[in-house]
């Protein structure tokens, strides 16, 4: 039987500090911090070396050097996969998730990478922690998921 590492997401609004976890988790600066939405898929921090790969929903692989974002093409990328030689990612895979609640994003993203995800770190700024915003896209997180997840207050 083979065992196949879990998968952690970092969820939360734009700006509320998941990639700054992530950067913090990987031991580098990888992921992209912006204060402002951004147009950005899924990205998957992997075990490994190689080059990054785009995803599409249709299953399609392509290498992210050679694809354009635009964003007509972004609304077909299920995520960005990019192996990293971190300590971290020898014990699981990390998913740095766009900002629930970016109106750029299409809602099936979240749907879509949600049942592969064994733990989820919600991320909320402390300073305006848990909006109604985070609590109505939460309602909509499964409840075997909900047991497995943590809220980090995060600045």
């Amino acid at each position: 039987m083979t065992q196949t590492k879990p998968c952690i997401a970092l969820l939360g609004e734009f700006s509320a500090g998941k990639s700054t976890l992530a950067n913090l988790l990987l031991g580098s600066d990888q992921s992209t911090v912006r204060v402002t939405a951004t147009r950005m898929p899924p990205v998957r921090y992997v075990a490994g070396d190689g080059p990054s790969i785009l995803m599409g929903v249709d299953g399609t692989e392509m290498p992210l050097a050679e694809a354009a974002l635009d964003d007509g093409e972004l609304a077909e990328i299920r995520e960005i996969r990019i192996p990293l030689q971190a300590a971290i990612l020898e014990r699981c895979d990390l998913i740095d998730m766009p900002g629930s609640s970016d109106p750029n994003m299409p809602g099936d993203i979240w749907g879509g990478l949600l049942p592969e995800v064994d733990i989820a770190l919600w991320c909320t700024p402390a300073t305006q922690a848990w909006r109604q915003s985070e609590a109505a896209l939460w309602a909509a997180v499964p409840e075997a998921m909900k047991t497995r997840s943590h809220l980090l207050l995060t600045r």
